[in-house]
């Protein structure tokens, strides 16, 4: 199982490809500006637009993200010991 190492992560990188992915999702302005009660008409369109924002966040990490698998880090690696590490080698 993979992980995304997000302290690894290209974030300039991330943030311009998510906004190129998310200018693409054309925004529900009659759900957003609806002022009805207790509205039910625009749950679907709702909830297409929340998932196509996860989406787009999810497929720009995939991108620009590296992963790691799960455990192959431990919790007391420091950045100091991968200093020294790279000193040995």
């Amino acid at each position: 199982m993979l992980k995304p190492q997000w302290d690894k992560a290209y974030t300039d990188s991330y943030r311009e490809l998510l906004s190129g992915l998310l200018s693409r999702i054309c925004l529900p302005i009659d759900a957003l500006t609806c002022n009805g009660s207790k509205c039910c008409d625009h749950t679907a369109v709702l909830d297409a637009y929340y998932n196509d924002v996860v989406t787009c966040m999810y497929s720009a990490g995939l991108n620009t993200v590296p992963p790691a698998k799960v455990g192959i880090q431990k919790h007391w690696w420091t950045p100091e010991l991968d200093d020294l590490k790279q000193q040995v080698h």
